[in-house]
């Protein structure tokens, strides 16, 4: 029995089912870059897994994947930095390295760190830095080849590379994984200021490119590799010829862009191309869920410079972004059958031609040839010179022609042809009648999610006037807005009048929700919005009712309000019930005004008598709107 069982134990590790159970744990113990002695060094750790076998100070590795850990006590007041005197040896077996948070790696403006061949490495928790290749090898601190790398919340600071990938060059069917990252301040002498994709698949979550150069292209990363994969990141303050934050360039590389943020990158090419934040060409790009804000170009395309390339952008905000040149927020020119295709987004207060040079058009979009979709967005408040004051004809919205446009809000259209007033559900306004889309003065901010959005205001014309046709890699509806998660793509006012042929969803890549309703006791549908129940609470709550007083006789049958719950909801959402939008909520303007209307009262009969001194909704539509979109 023993034979057997020793004989099965043996098979089993041969088979390498044992092999979390044989691998070792290396701890470092010094700062040192020593080679042998006393102490484990991370260099001694390397080369004992490496050899499973002991070496220098640090226990033996072992045949399966090994952990290396730090265990290095105090650290000066400079930190606990490991200078390194060459180049780290490359793992030659799979192996883990978990800095617990307090190492920090540099190559000391030098040596490029790690070199990694095809092996499983995964890095967690430690800075490298001051990675240094002169040569034209890509990757100052990482260069993989064949590797399965993941790294989880390592930062790369200040890392210098002569030709490409400013701290990660990513070679043939190498994988990366990088899970909440860092990337700041490094640099490339060409391409990839932080990143040079060359082939296999990069998937990002989460973390920060920041400040990252690149002279060619690609302040942040170059793509030529089969896929990247983006997904609630931050992207800001790159810089780059083309792209400055990303640049996607070649037949076949596929790319994923989820819940990220690209703002305040720039382009500053020497050919006549552009993208302050994304550059495309050839290639394929799916956008979802993301905000394009703050970037600039000094030639084309603000943000996006897209050239014969599919490129599909669906929930986006792109606001605030300029060119010197045309696009202030996208520049096209998606030939050779391929698509630009825009569905929910919001595209606003972006510039073309922002030095006032006469030399540029479309402050929204610019489209040069090709293909262009544009769905149930926004268009307008974009500006062609700065503030449109500028010298030549303005063409501040959109520039070019439209294949198809289905339930878009323009506000100006100039020379933007296949779109038209009235027109397959548009709304476009003209120079001399702009259409306003009554966006948030505030512009950009937190209203939930992971991206900044613009909200839409009350009773804005794009409330209830769209029609949701985005669809996800997978064909299915996209059913949020660019907020996702918890932030319905359709709420239907019943009381507001849908687009012929709409279903209700707003227009652009916010969704409007009213703060509150006019179901006050939280009733079911046949004592909902009751003049007899809400409208009378609503008025004694306003002359100062409370307890009792307050819900006596006044309560659907079904309420589930009682008087503290319907006190706490009215005393939170106060303000909701500025019916006329004088700043105040009063019983003998506001509250009369909800109960006229909970009763039906409409036109005249609705405002006579009842707007408040200061009212910014004084005619009957204008009340009848903002009230429409607390019934929802």
């Amino acid at each position: 029995m023993i034979t057997r069982l020793l004989a099965a134990i043996a098979l089993l590790a041969a088979a390498g089912v044992m092999s979390d159970a044989e691998a070792a744990t290396i701890t470092v113990n010094s700062l040192a870059d020593t080679l042998g002695g006393v102490n484990c060094t991370l260099r001694n750790a390397i080369l004992a897994a490496n050899s499973n076998g002991a070496f220098g100070g640090c226990t033996a590795g072992s045949a399966g994947m090994d952990t290396i850990v730090f265990n290095i006590g105090f650290c000066p007041i400079a930190g606990c930095n490991i200078a390194l005197m060459s180049s780290l040896p490359p793992p030659s077996e799979d192996v883990t390295i978990d800095g617990g948070g307090r190492p920090v790696i540099s190559g000391e403006d030098l040596y490029r760190v790690l070199d990694l061949g095809a092996h499983i490495v995964n890095i967690s928790n430690l800075t490298i830095k001051r990675g240094m290749t002169p040569g034209v090898t890509p990757g100052a601190a990482i260069r993989m080849t064949g590797t399965t790398l993941t790294l989880n919340n390592v930062i790369f600071s200040n890392n210098n590379a002569a030709t490409a990938g400013g701290a990660i060059g990513v070679k043939t069917s190498g994988n990366l994984t990088l899970n909440n990252c860092t990337f700041q301040g490094n640099t490339a002498g060409h391409d990839g200021g932080a990143i040079w994709q060359d082939g296999g698949t990069v998937n990002i979550n989460g973390g920060s490119f920041v400040g990252n150069q690149a002279d060619d292209s690609g302040g942040a990363m170059h793509v030529e590799g089969q896929s990247l994969n983006v997904a609630g990141s931050v992207f800001t303050g790159n810089n780059s010829g083309l792209g400055g934050a990303l640049y996607l360039g070649g037949l076949g590389v596929l790319a994923t862009v989820e819940a990220t943020t690209f703002t305040g990158n720039s382009a500053q090419p020497t050919l006549p191309y552009g993208g302050g934040a994304v550059f495309v060409l050839l290639a394929t790009l799916r956008m979802n869920a993301s905000t394009l804000s703050g970037n600039t170009s000094v030639l084309d395309g603000g943000a996006l410079y897209i050239s014969s390339s599919s490129v599909i952008l669906s929930n986006v905000t792109i606001s605030g972004n300029s060119a010197q040149g045309s696009g202030g927020g996208i520049w096209t020119d998606s030939a050779n059958g391929s698509v630009l295709s825009v569905s929910n987004a919001t595209i606003t207060s972006n510039t073309a031609d922002s030095a006032n040079h006469d030399t540029g058009d479309g402050g929204g979009i610019f489209v040069s040839s090709g293909i262009v979709v544009l769905n149930n967005s926004i268009v307008a408040g974009n500006f062609d010179t700065p503030l449109n004051l500028g010298m030549g004809t303005h063409h501040p919205d959109c520039f070019g022609a439209i294949a198809d446009a289905r339930f878009n809000l323009v506000g100006q259209n100039i020379a933007c042809g296949g779109i038209a007033d009235g027109v397959n559900g548009n709304q476009v306004g003209t120079t001399v009648t702009p259409l306003d889309p009554l966006l948030d003065p505030a512009g950009l901010k937190n209203n939930g999610g992971p991206t900044q959005t613009i909200a839409l205001l009350p009773c804005s014309p794009a409330i209830d006037k769209g029609k949701n046709t985005a669809t996800d890699a997978g064909g299915q509806p996209i059913l949020t807005d660019q907020r996702s998660t918890g932030f319905a793509r359709t709420i239907d006012f019943p009381n507001l009048a849908n687009a012929a042929g709409g279903d209700g969803t707003d227009i652009g890549a916010f969704e409007y929700a009213p703060k509150a309703t006019l179901d006050i006791d939280a009733s079911n549908a046949m004592t909902r919005y009751d003049p007899l129940t809400d409208g009378l609470l609503l008025l004694r709550y306003l002359f100062g009712y409370t307890g009792t007083p307050l819900t006596a006789g006044a309560l659907g049958g079904t309420a589930t309000r009682n008087a503290d719950a319907i006190l706490a909801h009215l005393d939170q959402n106060r303000m909701a019930f500025d019916a006329d939008g004088s700043g105040g909520v009063d019983a003998l303007t506001d509250g009369l005004l909800i109960a006229r209307y909970l009763s039906g009262s409409t036109g005249q009969a609705l405002v006579q008598g009842a707007i408040g001194s200061g009212a910014s909704r004084t005619t009957e539509p204008q009340v009848e709107c903002y009230l429409g979109t607390l019934v929802p």
